[in-house]
């Protein structure tokens, strides 16, 4: 560092966004436009670009209680993939709603990982021991 260069400015606070509590897990679409975080048995929806919170997502039948939540990207829109813990479920569903598709599990699952392409989804389970 010369001495003569001034010294570097405090970044501005960030933006603060206020969805619901107790939230379990955080995805950033795509175009990271949208954040979304798993909440109960919804998705909270929070827009990136305004700052704001918008309306929650249900995730039908409204029985799961999401545990944690990726975006599952590939050549197509976006999709989010979601873990249940209560009904052991892997859960795709559109980012505006409409479950595309839901695969049971063995055991309870706990973390979520998609592939790059969005090809594969990544589960770890407890055995519930």
């Amino acid at each position: 560092m010369d001495l003569d260069d001034p010294p570097p400015s405090t970044p501005s606070a960030p933006a603060s966004i206020t969805l619901s509590p107790n939230l379990r897990s955080l995805a950033i679409s795509s175009d990271s436009t949208r954040g979304y975080a798993a909440a109960g048995t919804q998705v909270a929806v929070a827009d990136l670009t305004a700052n704001a919170a918008l309306a929650p997502v249900a995730v039908p039948p409204g029985t799961f209680n999401l545990n944690a939540i990726a975006v599952a990207r590939s050549s197509g829109p976006d999709l989010l993939a979601m873990l249940s813990g209560t009904t052991n479920q892997l859960v795709l569903m559109a980012p505006t709603g409409g479950v595309v598709r839901s695969i049971g599990m063995a055991a309870s699952p706990q973390k979520l990982l998609v592939t790059p392409g969005g090809d594969w989804a990544l589960v770890m389970g407890g055995s519930g021991d």
